[in-house]
């Protein structure tokens, strides 16, 4: 069933009118979508996240292929609600959510919240953007590492809590890598000091015509999501209220905006111009 106003979808039986898709397959393109479409599905998503919040409900598997959108690419929705837990009834597991858009208190046993579902939908807003995983680990290890290559160490309070910080941590709280070899068939062990933060903002280029402000926005709320202490993380309050969020323009994606559509638009708007143009006397 669906809460009547809501972007969220659940119930044992689902009908997905209007042959509604994943919204990874309505792309064809390996850079990602625009940020003005970006940023109108920012919205749906931070709206679900509330919902989800208000029925005390965390979703714990949010990640491309459980997010939809319609025919028109104008309406998103959020399914699959088989990994779904109330709020408060934490189950300590390290395969919580899927592994690329896990959030790193669950990788290291920690109590979890409401700010995990942040952390997959920043994630899943990272991928829509630029057409790529942010954090491919091919374990929970390599899971933290890339962690802490986005934003360095992890606060040694939180390491101290964690049920399973010593699979990845030694007795002084240095991280410890493990690197699969193919080649020798073995994992090498390798201790890892001093790591220094790249930021979400380094891995992300501009591409052709986007509005540069709207970019260090996007850029801005993607560092207050990836924090690594979920205390600290950016909440769904918060992040309806951002700039990138509040922005003027929201953009609607078009299902037939294809290059030959956009071209005729732009030959009819230059002749308009041209014909309005003032006359020199």
């Amino acid at each position: 069933m669906k809460k009547k106003g809501t972007n969220l979808v659940r119930g044992r039986f689902l009908y997905w009118k209007n042959c509604q898709v994943q919204i990874v397959k309505t792309n064809d393109t390996v850079s990602g979508l625009k940020l003005t479409a970006v940023r109108t599905y920012s919205k749906q998503l931070f709206i679900a996240l509330k919902h989800l919040k208000d029925c005390s409900i965390l979703h714990c598997d949010i990640k491309p292929d459980n997010i939809l959108v319609n025919g028109s690419r104008n309406l998103l929705k959020l399914c699959d609600f088989g990994s779904a837990l109330p709020a408060g009834i934490n189950v300590i597991t390290p395969v919580l959510v899927s592994r690329f858009y896990r959030a790193p208190e669950i990788i290291l046993g920690l109590p979890y919240d409401h700010s995990l579902d942040m952390w997959s939908v920043g994630c899943c807003l990272y991928e829509l953007y630029t057409g790529k995983i942010l954090f491919p680990g091919g374990t929970n290890n390599g899971m933290l590492w890339l962690h802490m290559e986005l934003k360095g160490p992890f606060p040694k309070k939180m390491l101290r809590k964690g049920a399973f910080t010593t699979q990845h941590f030694d007795q002084d709280l240095n991280f410890h890598a493990t690197d699969e070899n193919l080649m020798m068939k073995k994992a090498v062990n390798k201790l890892c000091m001093n790591v220094k933060p790249k930021g979400v903002g380094a891995k992300i280029s501009s591409f052709a015509g986007e509005d540069p402000k709207m970019l260090s926005s996007f850029k801005d709320l993607l560092e207050k999501i990836f924090v690594l202490d979920p205390q600290k993380r950016l909440t769904v309050s918060q992040a309806l209220s951002h700039p990138f969020i509040t922005g003027p323009l929201l953009y609607v994606p078009k299902r037939h905006d294809d290059p030959s559509r956009r071209r005729r638009f732009q030959e009819i708007e230059g002749r308009r111009r041209l014909r309005d143009k003032p006359q020199r006397r």
